[in-house]
């Protein structure tokens, strides 16, 4: 009865959409991976992840705070 209960929250409900979702994720990356490195080559895969982190990075502080702003800003005028 009481492992019936806790399927039945909303919470429980949603960390268990969560999890199927995070499983999926890491499943569909692993995949591109697997196929990317077979159609690229390894090292080609290798430069590319290497150049997708430097992207990531660089885009992290170039936004800096900006979305936040904008959105102080937009509000203030409107």
């Amino acid at each position: 009865m009481k492992f019936k209960q806790i399927f039945i929250s909303k919470f429980s409900q949603d960390t268990i959409w969560l999890a199927i979702a995070q499983v999926a994720v890491i499943s569909s990356g692993l995949f591109i991976n697997i196929f990317l490195g077979n159609q690229i080559g390894i090292e080609n895969l290798g430069l590319f992840h290497q150049s997708l982190a430097f992207y990531l990075i660089l885009s992290t502080l170039f936004a800096l705070g900006l979305n936040n702003s904008l959105i102080k800003k937009v509000s203030e005028v409107i």
